[in-house]
C-alpha cells in the first residue's frame, strides 16, 4: 500500500497538469498576449537534456527523465542512481511513463513551431504541430490521424528528426568506407590505365622505328638489285653488240645475193649459163660454207 501511494500522487499530479494545460490553452485563445505558465514546461523538461520529455521514464524517487538520457547517464557513470538526487534505483529496468509521455506530446503540440519550420500537414488543423509515424515514415495530424496509427511508433517531429538523422549517421560510416575502397580501386585502375597507355605509346614508337629501318633496308636492297640489273644489261650489250653488227652485215649481204639470184633466174638460155658460172663463183652462200 505504501509503494502504491507515490504512484497515486503522481497520477493525481498529472491530472492536475492536464487541467492546467487545458486552462492555459483557453487563456491563450482568449488572451493571446498572455504567456503559458513556465511551471508546466519545467515539469515536462528532462533534467539531463533540458528538453521536453521523449519516451519519459520515472524512478522510485519520482524524478523523471528521457529514457535515452537516463541510460546514457547510467552507462557513463557505471551506476544506477538518480541523476538528480543520487538515490539508487531498486529496479533493474524502467518502463515508459505513458501518462507523462502523452502529456509531453500534448504540450509539444501546443507550442508554436519556429519560424521557417511550420509545415501544414492538415488543412483542417493548421495550428496543430504534426506528429511523425516512424512505421510509415510520414507526418500526421494528431487530431485527425492519431487514432489510425494504433500500435505504430508515433513520436514528435523533433524526436523523429533526431532518430532519422541517427539512422543516416549509422549509414554514413559504411558509405564512407565504401567510398574510400572505391577511391582506392579508382586510383589503381587509373594507374593501370596510365601504365597501359604508356606501354602502347612505347610499343607504337618501337614498331614505327622497326618498320622505318625495314623500309630503308628494302629501299637500299631495291636500289642495289636494280643497279646490278642495269650493270648486267650493259655487260651483255657490250658482248652482244659486235656479234649483232656482224649478223646485220651478213643479212644485208644475203639479201643482196638473193636479189641477184632472182634476177639470174629470170634470164634465158646462154645468158643464164654465162651469168650462172659467175654468180656461183661469187655467191655469199659459198663464202659462208667456207667460213663454216
Amino acid at each position: 500500500m505504501i509503494q502504491q501511494r507515490p504512484l497515486q500522487l503522481l497520477l493525481l499530479l498529472l491530472l492536475l497538469l492536464l487541467l492546467l494545460l487545458r486552462l492555459i490553452e483557453t487563456k491563450v485563445k482568449v488572451f493571446p498576449e498572455m504567456e503559458p505558465v513556465s511551471a508546466v514546461e519545467d515539469f515536462l523538461t528532462c533534467p539531463v537534456c533540458l528538453e521536453t520529455f521523449k519516451e519519459p521514464v520515472s524512478l522510485g524517487c519520482n524524478h523523471s527523465f528521457c529514457s535515452s538520457c537516463l541510460h546514457q547517464y547510467w552507462d557513463k557513470n557505471s551506476t544506477r542512481t538518480c541523476p538528480v538526487c543520487r538515490r539508487k534505483s531498486p529496479n533493474d529496468s524502467v518502463e515508459v511513463n505513458f501518462a507523462l509521455k502523452q502529456l509531453s506530446l500534448s504540450f509539444s503540440q501546443k507550442q508554436p513551431a519556429p519560424a521557417g519550420e511550420r509545415e501544414r500537414v492538415c488543412s483542417s488543423h493548421p495550428e496543430q504541430r504534426p506528429l511523425f509515424c516512424l512505421d510509415e515514415c510520414r507526418p500526421l495530424c494528431p487530431t485527425c490521424e492519431f487514432s489510425l496509427h494504433y500500435g505504430h511508433k508515433v513520436v514528435s517531429v523533433d524526436l523523429a528528426v533526431s532518430e532519422l538523422k541517427e539512422q543516416l549517421r549509422s549509414q554514413l560510416q559504411p558509405l564512407t568506407q565504401r567510398k574510400e575502397q572505391a577511391s582506392v580501386l579508382q586510383r589503381q585502375y587509373e594507374e593501370i590505365q596510365l601504365h597501359a597507355h604508356t606501354q602502347v605509346e612505347e610499343c607504337e614508337r618501337q614498331i614505327k622505328e622497326q618498320f622505318e629501318r625495314l623500309h630503308r633496308f628494302l629501299q637500299q636492297e631495291e636500289e642495289s638489285v636494280l643497279r646490278a640489273l642495269r650493270e648486267e644489261q650493259s655487260r651483255q650489250a657490250h658482248t652482244i653488240e659486235p656479234q649483232l653488227q656482224k649478223i646485220r652485215e651478213e643479212v644485208s649481204t644475203l639479201e643482196q645475193s638473193i636479189l641477184t639470184v632472182e634476177e639470174q633466174l629470170k634470164r634465158q638460155s646462154m645468158d643464164f649459163i654465162r651469168e650462172y658460172t659467175h654468180t656461183l663463183l661469187h655467191s655469199p652462200a659459198q663464202s659462208l660454207d667456207q667460213d663454216c
